[in-house]
């Protein structure tokens, strides 16, 4: 197979390249095919310190940092491997695709609405940020388990 010539013309100085992708810029301008499948809506809820006024004691409450995002839900089951008390332990792992420009921090609450169902979630960890989208594994919130 013969190799190709690509000639690109940059239109100017081409001593110093920027490698850096700017996520809003980026996403803002060049179509999303995932954002087809992102069939649910939710809100991410940080904590933050405030006072009660009432006892005049820090508390952290709920404060919605986004909200009516589309997104989806994801459920994977794990074959069984372990077994407790003469069953076995079936586990699912749950995870959460949505836009790569929002910054979702470890811990955050999740409120997703998806197939009419709406459930809270808490973020369990960095999620893995690429191109087109981010995945964040989820964990159901204490409330609901």
């Amino acid at each position: 197979m013969d190799d190709l010539d690509v000639n690109v013309d940059l239109g100017g100085d081409t001593t110093q390249v920027d490698n850096e992708i700017d996520f809003a810029t980026f996403t803002a301008k060049s179509p999303n095919p995932l954002k087809k499948l992102w069939i649910g809506k939710c809100t991410v809820y940080e904590y933050i310190d405030t006072v009660d006024p009432e006892t005049f004691q820090s508390v952290q409450r709920p404060n919605p940092i986004v909200t009516n995002e589309p997104c989806r839900i994801s459920y994977h089951k794990e074959q069984a491997t372990d077994i407790q008390n003469g069953a076995p332990v079936i586990s699912q792992s749950i995870t959460l695709f949505i836009r790569p420009d929002l910054t979702i921090k470890p811990g955050c609450m999740i409120e997703v609405t998806q197939h009419g169902v709406t459930e809270r979630y808490k973020g369990s960890g960095q999620p893995a940020i690429y191109t087109n989208h981010q995945e964040i594994v989820l964990e159901l919130w204490e409330n609901n388990a």
